[in-house]
């Protein structure tokens, strides 16, 4: 029997509903990767159902341009998978500097496997992250790779809260604050 390790629903992502979502997850229990962009129907009780179906199997979660997500995604997130290593929540404009405290202070950054974050602003007047953002992310001691493009609310002091991370990747364009 073939089993499911990654699920993808790129160009189909905005007719899944929640209940969908935590359906596919509990019926593939081999899933580690999952990638839902432009879920126009998916909301934070959706993927947040998912986090907990897939749990701590989930590796990667890619919920790039899904509007219905909020802080609420990241904290269900953050509490339910421990061997999270890449998030990517690009185009989330109802994510705040608030989910990025959640997510540094969960389970998969405190155990050290949080290594890639994307919160990438795609309309320049959203700047969903800041400063504070960035400073709860300094807790993140194994993050080694962050897209932060068009978050024009990152300042160079929001970045020095960062030093002491190992980043080797750091993705900033567009951030209209930030100088050389």
């Amino acid at each position: 029997a073939c089993e499911l390790r990654f699920l993808c629903f790129a160009s189909c992502a905005a007719r899944i509903s929640a209940d969908e979502l935590g359906a596919i997850a509990r019926r593939h229990e081999g899933v580690v990767s999952v990638r839902l962009h432009h879920g126009i129907s998916c909301t934070d009780a959706g993927v947040a159902a998912l986090a907990r179906a897939v749990g701590s199997r989930l590796r990667v979660l890619d919920v790039t341009s899904t509007f219905g997500v909020t802080d609420a995604t990241l904290r269900a997130v953050a509490g339910a998978c421990d061997r999270l290593e890449t998030l990517d929540f690009s185009g989330c404009g109802k994510c705040s500097d608030r989910g990025l405290r959640s997510l540094a202070g969960g389970a998969a950054a405190r155990a050290g496997r949080l290594r890639s974050l994307a919160f990438e602003s795609f309309n320049y007047s959203w700047d969903f992250v800041t400063d504070r953002g960035l400073r709860h992310l300094s807790a993140v001691a194994s993050l080694t790779a962050l897209n932060m493009l068009g978050n024009n609310g990152i300042t160079v002091k929001g970045l020095m809260h960062l030093a002491k991370c190992p980043l080797v990747s750091v993705a900033l364009r567009g951030c209209e604050q930030c100088d050389d």
